[in-house]
């Protein structure tokens, strides 16, 4: 196995892995490459043999860049379509999960839809506000968020959460 600076090993890449990981580490050790070539066998000697048979039979290894290799990896990548994404990041917090899980949750989902939409980017904290203020347990919670949000908009989603999280420990009103 070869090993980066940051203690970070390139291993072989098999369908259930994260996809966004491995193509990270991959390009950061490919990039010490001077090769096309190199680069092309470096990536197929790292694959699984389900994503080696994907690869073999979709480029022309001897024409192949690295680039159009790693492009094939788009089909291990999000499955799922902007709807589907959208559906459970309106879910709200259940009876059995804390407040810090709730928001843990929302922000994976966030993170899922940004790679599928990057443009979302500069959206997202107003999204993660608005559905955290929604899908809190309580009444008077959701509506304290509601409130908060209404007068402090220029408040990111963490400094809204912190202030949950000490309110609630002190039994206070936002």
């Amino acid at each position: 196995m070869y090993q980066t600076k940051d203690e970070k090993y390139l291993r072989k890449f098999r369908e259930d892995h994260d996809v966004d990981d491995w193509l990270e580490t991959t390009r950061s050790y490919i990039s010490r490459l001077k090769k096309e070539s190199e680069k092309v066998d470096m990536i197929m000697n790292f694959l699984d043999h389900a994503p080696y048979t994907e690869v073999r039979f979709r480029i022309d290894r001897s024409k192949a860049t690295s680039s159009e290799v790693l492009d094939i990896f788009k089909v291990y990548g999000e499955k799922d379509t902007w709807t589907q994404m959208q559906q459970p990041f309106s879910q709200d917090n259940r009876v059995d999960e804390s407040l810090d899980d709730y928001s843990q949750s929302l922000i994976q989902m966030i993170l899922k839809m940004e790679k599928l939409n990057p443009s979302l980017l500069w959206e997202a904290d107003v999204m993660l506000e608005e559905t955290f203020a929604e899908g809190v347990l309580g009444v008077s919670l959701r509506r304290e968020l509601k409130r908060l949000n209404k007068e402090r908009p220029n408040m990111e989603f963490y400094q809204i959460r912190n202030e949950v999280d000490e309110c609630i420990k002190d039994a206070c009103t936002i």
